[in-house]
């Protein structure tokens, strides 16, 4: 019998991607550190999904992420004046 764990289904030879990571495979797969993404999180810049004590976010959320434009600066934050 074929025992497969929790994080991934087979189907014939393809392993599926999980839909859910959890903070550290997020930040690894942002290429960020871990206090990066949970300060986005505090700021609501990336969505979670929480069950019981743990902190899981959505595949599609890192791809909207890193496929966002970077927001405009604001005026006079560039050290220049108006």
């Amino acid at each position: 019998m074929l025992a497969l764990c929790c994080k991934c289904v087979l189907f014939g030879d393809d392993a599926m991607e999980p839909l859910l990571l959890g903070r550290k495979e997020a930040a690894a797969a942002l290429g960020i550190c871990l206090r990066m993404l949970d300060y986005m999180i505090a700021q609501g810049e990336v969505a979670v999904r929480r069950v019981g004590r743990r902190v899981l976010i959505p595949r599609t959320e890192l791809e909207k992420f890193a496929s966002a434009r970077e927001p405009a600066k604001k005026a006079g934050t560039d050290g220049t004046e108006s």
